[in-house]
């Protein structure tokens, strides 16, 4: 009995050991491997407000939103009456009043006439926003329309000009959303652009300058020569010229491309071509008539047919240029000036001040409808994919997301498990075992 007793306690021992042995196998995999194995393996996603991500897409932006408008009259409470007036009209902006300085009202007794006024209350520079001018009575015309935009920041107004009127002219210039045939034609926001003409390009100097607070011009030229639209004009007997319908307008862009030698690069290229047809087909006009023989083609360029005087074979550039100009200033987007008001010429730089103010709202409205649209795209493909390393400041760029291009989740499955699993399964077997002798059941004993 005492030897059987004896056997039976070793049996135990040896069994107590075995399972405390691989209780603590178990233990140090679980409690040990496990950790070290997801410490190692784990990758950094810096934390995405995904919030104010979502919050973004209801955000509704116009160009008016927080533009400032600045009515500046002989005396304060004129000035303060017509900003009153235009507050509820354009709800979205800014609106103050005031009289003028002393300053200004030197610069105005030398003024003679609205535009002469016009220069002299920018003669040190033009002004960060917009400023309503009501003009003193001596300034102003006999028949004068109440409303005269300048060519700096200034918009002139008669002290008689009603609020209605002017919120109008206003939200269809500067503070005004652009409409959808503007947003069609316009070549996209880009902090650069490449322009291809065919002559004059010095001229457009001014242009250039003009327009270096919102993007980089680079301007390339190209000649060619015994080059055709790649279309018959056709032959009118009556006025004894030659012409291109309408319908053969559009023919005419695709040819041109393939003849064009843009460089290759990531700026937009606005292309402007001007025609010189060989003397076989001249004059060659376009129908419908224009005066000035050109047509555009959205956020492509333009095209503009010249036609040279009797016996000479150049091309006057500053006509060129003034087409030239015109197209550019639609392919930006540039508000149209209204047909009702009074609009002093750009001058050598082609725009005026309160366009290009216009123009940069525009640009910056449609960049944070770029950006945010851009968020709401990273931010779903973050959601979507769990392994990508997010940084704190460049995660869309991070080299980790080339190898996780091609090393999806199954694939990490598939090479992890015929690693792990027969590790596993002695564990997890073993657990069963510990389980029966932590219970006191007896243990089972293979038959020999």
């Amino acid at each position: 009995m005492a030897g059987g007793s004896g056997g039976a306690d070793a049996a135990d021992d040896t069994r107590t050991a075995r399972s405390l042995a691989a209780l603590s196998f178990a233990i140090t995999v679980i409690a040990v491997g496990v950790p070290v194995w997801l410490k190692t393996t784990e990758i950094y996603r810096a934390a995405i407000p995904y919030g104010g991500i979502a919050g973004l897409q209801e955000l509704e932006l116009r160009v008016g939103d927080g533009a400032r408008l600045e009515v500046l009259a002989e005396n304060g409470p004129a000035a303060e009456r017509l900003a009153a007036g235009l507050a509820p009209l354009l709800p979205d902006c800014r609106l103050d009043g005031r009289s003028f300085t002393e300053a200004e009202r030197g610069r105005l007794a030398a003024a003679a006439d609205p535009w002469a006024a016009d220069d002299a209350l920018n003669s040190v520079g033009e002004s960060d926003h917009l400023r309503l001018i009501v003009l003193p009575e001596r300034l102003v015309p006999s028949a004068a329309a109440p409303v005269m935009f300048g060519r700096y920041t200034d918009v002139l107004v008669t002290p008689t000009v009603g609020a209605e009127q002017l919120a109008a002219l206003l939200r269809q210039t500067v503070v005004g959303d652009v409409s959808d045939a503007v947003a069609t034609r316009r070549v996209r926001s880009a902090p650069a652009y490449d322009l291809l003409v065919g002559a004059a390009g010095r001229l457009l100097e001014p242009v250039i300058e003009r327009l270096r607070p919102l993007a980089n011009i680079s301007v390339k030229s190209q000649h060619l020569y015994h080059a055709d639209l790649g279309v018959r004009p056709g032959w009118d007997d009556t006025a004894g010229e030659y012409f291109l319908s309408e319908e053969q307008l559009s023919l005419v862009v695709t040819p041109l491309e393939a003849r064009l030698g843009a460089s290759v690069s990531g700026r937009p290229t606005l292309q402007f071509v001007v025609y010189v047809p060989s003397p076989a087909e001249r004059p060659l006009h376009l129908r419908p008539a224009g005066a000035a023989d050109a047509f555009l083609s959205p956020r492509w360029g333009g095209v503009q047919v010249y036609n040279p005087p009797a016996g000479q074979e150049t091309v006057d550039a500053r006509r060129v240029v003034t087409v030239l100009v015109t197209q550019l200033r639609l392919l930006l987007g540039v508000p149209e000036p209204p047909l009702e008001a009074v609009v002093r010429p750009a001058g050598p730089s082609g725009l005026r001040g309160w366009e290009l103010m216009a123009l940069r709202r525009l640009r910056a409205v449609e960049n944070v409808e770029s950006a945010r649209r851009n968020l709401a795209s990273l931010a779903a493909m973050l959601e979507q994919i769990s392994n990508i390393v997010i940084d704190d400041s460049r995660a869309i760029y991070d080299p980790s997301m080339l190898a996780l291009l091609y090393f999806p989740d199954d694939q990490k499955y598939a090479i992890y498990i015929p690693l792990f699993l027969p590790v596993s399964i002695p564990v997890l077997m073993s657990l069963r075992s510990i389980w029966g002798w932590a219970r006191g059941a007896p243990e089972k004993v293979k038959a020999e």
